[in-house]
């Protein structure tokens, strides 16, 4: 069973790259979009293989594409494990789907072999307090 948490509904704010465009003085087209967390196929994976993950966002602005990740955390900080680019119409609610590759789990991207992983979805890195959903890796 999967339940929310506060921290899945919080609006994450960004600004479309007009506001960073020269000369814009003023910039009213500020984007809000929230995320539902990381549901992966299964709780355990093993390194050889791979899994997918859905996850939602929501719009609450205008149309806006955005690169989003799906993020790991071993303990020691947060990695991008993959990223797409979408497409989120205004006042959109869309799930995303991503499949980690078995490279995402391994000895050589970590450095060690991970036993677990938390996961979050994001169109940035999470905060080093954030929390995810825990994922656990075996040979």
């Amino acid at each position: 069973i999967y339940t929310l948490s506060l921290h899945d509904a919080l609006p994450i704010w960004t600004f479309s790259n007009e506001c960073l465009s020269p000369g814009i003085v003023r910039c009213g087209t500020m984007r809000m979009l929230s995320f539902i967390d990381a549901i992966p196929a299964r709780n355990t994976v093993r390194r050889s293989e791979s899994l997918n993950v859905l996850g939602g966002a929501a719009n609450s602005g205008s149309a806006l594409e955005a690169d989003i990740s799906v993020w790991a955390n071993d303990g020691n900080g947060w990695r991008a494990l993959t990223t797409q680019r979408f497409a989120i119409a205004a006042g959109e609610h869309k799930h995303l789907y991503f499949t980690l590759r078995p490279a995402a789990f391994s000895r050589e991207f970590w450095g060690e072999a991970p036993e677990e992983l938390e996961l979050v979805i994001r169109d940035s890195e999470p905060g080093q307090d954030e929390n995810g959903v825990l994922v656990f890796i075996g040979d």
